[in-house]
């Protein structure tokens, strides 16, 4: 992991809850493929925030245990706000 952003998350699963998520900048993973081999990725941005947004999941935590502030407002309102608050 390495640097910081901060970014407006929404989630399927917490409908009408939109936070503000602090999250690495850039991630550097390692998974194997079908055929046992070490693959290494690495995402900057967008993609890293994506990246960790799933990789918490998988750890059985939402996008607002780990929100530094937690809105519930519609979907076409979040909309409407993450247009005023891009990434």
């Amino acid at each position: 992991k390495e640097g910081l952003t901060y970014y407006w998350e929404t989630c399927p699963s917490c409908l009408n809850y939109i936070g503000l998520v602090p999250r690495p900048y850039k991630v550097e993973i390692e998974h194997f493929d079908i055929a046992g081999n070490i693959i290494h990725h690495t995402f900057e941005g967008m993609s890293a925030t994506l990246i960790m947004h799933e990789y918490d999941h998988l750890n059985g935590y939402l996008h607002i245990d780990n929100a530094l502030a937690v809105f519930n407002m519609p979907a076409e309102e979040q909309k409407t706000f993450r247009e005023s608050h891009k990434y």
